[in-house]
Formats: structure tokens, C-alpha cells, sequence
């Protein structure tokens, strides 16, 4: 069913919220995280971006998909995150970020784009920690880089993703964060 045609495969690239607790959680308290990626979905799918069909979308979440009670899991991540990215159309990050408004206020989506590259501009503490953390900063780089097969180019993703990756020629890396949840918007 993963390689079935239609199906979109994405990629949750995040920062575990929780990694140092014992035992280490990727969400926080009440699935903050969880909620923002379930409400980037449906915006997706109201936008026309991903199949309004849930079956026809498939997540890729290291929690779920990785042994968490291996001697070492992130072993297992060593010789084949390169090739499950390159497998995916797409990487989504919720952001959660309750002090959204310190750094955001007014400001559009626009205007932060315009500030520069959302690795540097989206101002949310926890995107930027995200930023500093190693494996996070590997899978944004094999997202960026590892080239769409023929087949997957365009395939899934529909409206102005479809269009933003045919301009592009790379897979999108989205975010959506407690700010765009606040507003109603979609992912940056």
C-alpha cells in the first residue's frame, strides 16, 4: 500500500520535546505536537495540496517507525534516513510555540519570508533549537538535496505545492507551528 500510486508520503521531521525525560517522549504534555500535525494535514487537504482522502496520505514519524526500545535506535536511522527521505514527497514540522506572539506579532507569512530563509526568520524557539540539532539538520539537508525520482515529481501534491515544487525541482520542507495554527493559515 506504501508504493500504491496516489499515495503521498511525507516525512515528520522534529525535535523531540520531551528527549531528556525518562522515559524520552517526542511530544509534550497534551500532544501539542500531534495536534499541530493533524491540523496542518486537514489544511493541506482543504487546500488541495494533499488527497482528501486519509488512506491516500502516509506518515513517516521516527517515534512510531524506529524500535524505541533497541539497544540503539537511532542506529538503525544510520544507513537508511538518506533513502526513506528520498522516498517521501514532502517534510512537515510542527512547531509548537506558546510565546509565538513575542517574536511574530503582526507580522504576515509574507513579511516573514521576506525576512529571509525560514531556517533563519521563523523566529520560534523551538524551530530554532530544531536548527541546531544535528539529525534534525541532516534530514532538512537530505530533503533539500536527494532528488526526486521521475515518478514522484509532481505525482501527489496538488495546487500551489505541485506548483512551488516545479519551480523548485525539490522536495517541500513545511512548517507549521502554533503560530499558523493560531491564524488559521496554511503551512509556511
Amino acid at each position: 500500500w506504501l508504493c500504491r500510486a496516489g499515495v503521498t508520503r511525507l516525512f515528520v521531521s522534529h525535535r523531540w520535546l520531551r528527549g531528556s525525560n525518562e522515559p524520552p517522549h517526542p511530544d509534550g504534555e497534551d500532544n501539542p505536537k500531534y495536534t499541530l500535525l493533524i491540523e496542518a494535514l486537514d489544511r493541506m487537504q482543504e487546500e488541495g495540496w494533499l488527497s482528501r482522502d486519509d488512506a491516500d496520505i502516509v506518515l513517516w514519524v521516527d517515534y512510531c517507525c524506529v524500535d524505541q526500545d533497541s539497544e540503539n535506535p537511532a542506529a538503525e536511522l544510520n544507513d537508511r534516513m538518506a533513502q526513506i527521505i528520498g522516498l517521501c514527497d514532502a517534510l512537515v514540522t510542527p512547531v509548537f510555540d506558546a510565546d509565538f506572539a513575542s517574536w511574530s506579532g503582526n507580522l504576515t507569512t509574507g513579511q516573514i519570508l521576506e525576512l529571509g530563509h525560514p531556517l533563519l526568520s521563523y523566529g520560534a524557539e523551538s524551530w530554532q533549537e530544531y536548527g541546531k540539532r544535528g539529525w534534525c539538520r541532516l534530514e532538512m539537508f537530505f530533503g533539500a538535496n536527494i532528488p526526486f525520482s521521475a515518478e514522484q515529481r509532481g505525482r501527489v501534491l496538488g495546487g500551489s505545492l505541485r506548483d512551488c515544487v516545479e519551480q523548485e525541482g525539490r522536495r517541500p520542507h513545511l512548517l507549521y507551528g502554533s503560530r499558523e495554527s493560531s491564524r488559521e493559515e496554511l503551512p509556511i
